[in-house]
């Protein structure tokens, strides 16, 4: 994720550490970016802990990636492939490098491209089981995203969707469709699970 807040914001803390999974404890480069943060440790064990079982061949999809601490996490805890969609250059970048690191860049595509579009080119068979949805925060990013994939051939029938949002975000918001599963609050943000209830076809 790379939120663009204010200028009190910190900075990259330099690097992101893998907590579960086979590459468990690993820490690995995160591009000096201003803005650019890591799904913090205790929100993406707090994700994977929903999801119940590790996501064993899962097709996964990290929007917004930025650091990917959230794709990679799903490749370390078993995930078949996650793509991961970034505008940032410099992002993408370490990502690729962080995947040949892991050696894991054959269970992943990058792509440099705004989300929206990355969706609306998306055809039924690339279609996931997990999306990971971490927008930049106070742009007014999340409902439009979620309205876009609810329209679109990304969601299998039950896929799920980690999201995270500023405080001031409302579930209400939610496209017809999703359903929520989890949320939680804390300090400035919010995140949640959502269930995507709607058959192949329907959307």
């Amino acid at each position: 994720m790379m939120p663009q807040r204010s200028q009190s914001d910190q900075r990259s803390p330099g690097f992101l550490k893998i907590i579960g999974g086979d590459w468990r404890g690993r820490r690995l480069p995160v591009p000096d970016l201003p803005g650019l943060r890591p799904t913090n440790s205790r929100h993406r064990e707090t994700l994977f802990n929903w999801l119940q079982t590790a996501p064993y061949k899962y097709c996964c999809l990290d929007l917004f990636s930025g650091s990917g601490a959230l794709g990679l996490e799903a490749l370390s805890r078993g995930a078949g492939h996650t793509d991961f969609v970034e505008v940032a250059a410099p992002a993408c970048r370490q990502i690729e490098q962080n995947l040949r690191t892991l050696g894991a860049a054959e269970r992943a595509r990058i792509a440099q491209q705004s989300a929206e579009t990355f969706i609306r080119n998306q055809s039924s068979r690339d279609a996931y089981d997990v999306v990971f949805l971490d927008p930049p925060f106070n742009q007014g990013l999340l409902t439009p995203t979620l309205a876009l994939l609810a329209k679109s051939h990304c969601l299998k029938p039950g896929a799920q969707v980690y999201i995270e949002a500023e405080k001031g975000w409302s579930v209400d918001s939610l496209p017809e469709g999703f359903e929520l599963y989890r949320h939680k609050r804390t300090g400035s943000l919010q995140y949640g699970l959502l269930h995507w209830r709607q058959e192949a076809g329907d959307a």
